[in-house]
């Protein structure tokens, strides 16, 4: 076990049952006194039978005890220990500790906290300085068969003759702690994870926490955590505090498969994957060179799993050596890929709650402007409708202004009669009831109909409309491509001021029909270019801005160019510098006779790009 790091309080072992070994003490001290002290009333043979069968006893259990026992002489030097000794601190026979001072090599021994543990401290020098029992004092001493520590409880007796002086001996009894304290570490550190989990922490600080409990429960391995990307194809990085940096870039992005080293595979087969050695195993043929470029010998990994049974990541051991895991590993990681599986699932499923709340209020408010923005297109052109019925009504006004009176009142119910199709269209979208009744003709038809519809309007607003406009035979449905038109060439207009041009530009590529409609008006500020061709979108979302409209003109080109295989994009330099709505459109196929039409091209110059936001 490796030693510093997040360890349980100094006297957490006693707190974990009984006091360490008492009735046993009392024993030994109690036979100590028989030994040295016997009843004087006693025959000489009779005292020597008590003494031998005493020694005897006391052999025994010194031989057959559990727990390690070690003699040290009034100089503190270790003169023998019990089979049960050797087997805790890794020795083979006696003559390996036999003369020592310290249960461990000098100086090394360690606190519960990773502190040193000065070597006069312990329960063994204390008792023979002090002539007083020690008791459950809890110590980290080297193995020498590993780079980690076995940890101890031990308890320190001396030993007097006749009850008087410096005691002649010190008694140390001692019992493995190891996979208790281990157990302990875990829950402790398993608590933190959760506590980081639960108070809503990064997801990637919540698996570092946990790979690094999960190393300090081992001995010279390394621990990682990969994701499954959302594609369920490709590999994203975790954690792994204690990996090489350049070789978690490497794994970053690389596809799962039955091949893919330890964690791909696992991934990809649902399974376990123990790679006892990288440089012979063919699972790690490709990524060979990577690994022991990093110094990685081998690589132990499972994959995590949702509580659905959905694959997604892995957590991976790398021992500093070629070796398969013990049991006790390989019980580690399971719990350390349940845990990530219990903390990724947790984390992404508050994330996504986080978005449908952050969807659910966006949706509130978009709803709220809607409403606000639908009262107010409506409202303002009934109020002129209203004023001028009124007016009309009252005939006060003769000749031209009656004129005009009629074509404000036209013009306002022609708005209404666009918005109310508009909510319509938008409906049937959303429903799924838009149909495109596809037949062969010439675009060409469609756009100069539909400008010679608007243009009288760009001519009483003083644009500049002109075409150039080339013969683009395609399968089409004319009255959903003449409302493509009539939008993006209202839009045109309207955002464009007087004085300014708009120009359509139809030409024909090798498989494509490219549509352009080009403005000098207003421009669109880059922010806005992504939401475009979004429901409800609108640059300008006040009441009091300059242009009306819902915003669903441009959604409504969107998706009827997607009906007809298409693709549409908005472009602008920038606010005052026009905009372009780029059309493409597939040609029919060869074979298929193409319409010409009467050419109809008015000369005007054509500048940058055209501004839609909304109808």
């Amino acid at each position: 076990m490796k030693g510093g790091g997040s360890c349980p309080k100094a006297g957490d072992f006693q707190k974990m049952g009984r006091p360490f070994l008492p009735n046993l003490l009392s024993r030994t001290e109690k036979m100590i006194d028989a030994l040295d002290d016997p009843p004087h009333s006693e025959p000489s043979h009779r005292l020597a039978t008590i003494a031998r069968l005493s020694r005897q006893r006391c052999t025994t259990m010194f031989e057959t005890m559990v727990q390690g026992v070690v003699y040290r002489n009034r100089t503190g030097r270790i003169t023998a220990a019990n089979p049960a000794a050797l087997k805790i601190l890794g020795h083979d026979t006696a003559n390996q500790i036999r003369g020592r001072v310290t249960l461990g090599p000098p100086g090394r021994t360690i606190h519960e906290d990773g502190s040193p543990f000065p070597d006069e401290e312990h329960p063994a020098p204390v008792a023979l300085r002090e002539g007083r029992v020690v008791r459950d004092v809890v110590m980290g001493v080297p193995s020498p068969r590993s780079s980690g520590y076995v940890w101890l409880v031990v308890s320190a007796v001396p030993l007097f003759r006749h009850n008087k002086g410096r005691p002649c001996q010190v008694y140390t009894v001692f019992e493995d702690v190891t996979e208790r304290r281990r157990a302990q570490m875990l829950k402790a550190g398993q608590a933190r994870v959760l506590e980081l989990l639960a108070t809503g922490r990064p997801l990637q600080e919540v698996l570092t926490a946990l790979v690094e409990v999960i190393e300090r429960q081992c001995e010279d391995v390394v621990g990682s955590v990969l994701l499954l990307d959302e594609d369920l194809r490709h590999i994203r990085h975790g954690a792994a505090p204690n990996l090489p940096p350049a070789y978690c870039r490497a794994l970053d992005g690389i596809e799962i498969g039955p091949n893919v080293a330890s964690c791909g595979t696992a991934m990809h087969s649902k399974r376990p994957v123990c790679v006892h050695d990288v440089q012979t195993d063919p699972l790690w043929a490709d990524y060979r060179e990577i690994a022991v470029k990093h110094g990685l010998k081998a690589c132990w990994s499972r994959p995590i799993f949702s509580s659905e049974g959905r694959i997604l990541g892995s957590f991976a051991l790398y021992p500093s050596k070629p070796r398969g895991p013990s049991s006790a590993e390989s019980q580690l990681i399971e719990t350390a890929a349940h845990l990530a599986g219990v903390a990724i699932e947790r984390v992404r499923s508050e994330a996504a709650l986080r978005r449908a709340k952050e969807a659910a209020e966006a949706a509130n408010r978009a709803n709220d402007d809607f409403l606000a923005t639908i009262s107010h297109e409506l409202r303002t052109p009934l109020g002129a409708v209203l004023l001028w019925a009124k007016l009309l009504e009252s005939n006060t006004l003769k000749g031209a202004q009656r004129r005009a009176a009629l074509g404000t009142i036209i013009h306002c119910a022609q708005e209404q009669s666009q918005l109310v199709n508009d909510l319509l269209d938008t409906t049937r979208i959303l429903e799924g009831k838009l149909r495109a009744d596809m037949r062969t003709m010439n675009l060409a038809q469609v756009i100069d109909s539909s400008v010679d519809a608007l243009r009288p309007h760009a001519q009483i607003k003083g644009v500049a409309l002109s075409t150039s406009v080339a013969d683009a035979v395609i399968k089409c449905d004319p009255s959903l491509l003449r409302q493509v038109m009539s939008n993006l060439l209202s839009n045109a207009i309207k955002f464009t001021p007087t004085g300014g041009r708009v120009q359509v530009i139809l030409s024909r590529g090798e498989d494509t029909a490219r549509l352009e409609v080009i403005d000098t008006g207003e421009g669109i500020p880059p922010e806005f270019l992504p939401h475009m061709f979004k429901r409800f979108s609108q640059a300008d979302r006040s009441l009091t801005r300059k242009h009306g409209g819902l915003g669903l003109g441009l959604s409504i080109v969107r998706h009827i160019v997607d009906l007809h295989g298409g693709t549409v994009r908005a472009d602008s330099q920038g606010v005052g510098r026009g905009a372009t709505i780029t059309v493409l459109l597939p040609l029919a196929k060869a074979g298929i006779e193409q319409h010409s039409r009467p050419r109809c091209t008015k000369a005007a110059d054509a500048d940058t790009e055209i501004k839609l936001q909304g109808t």
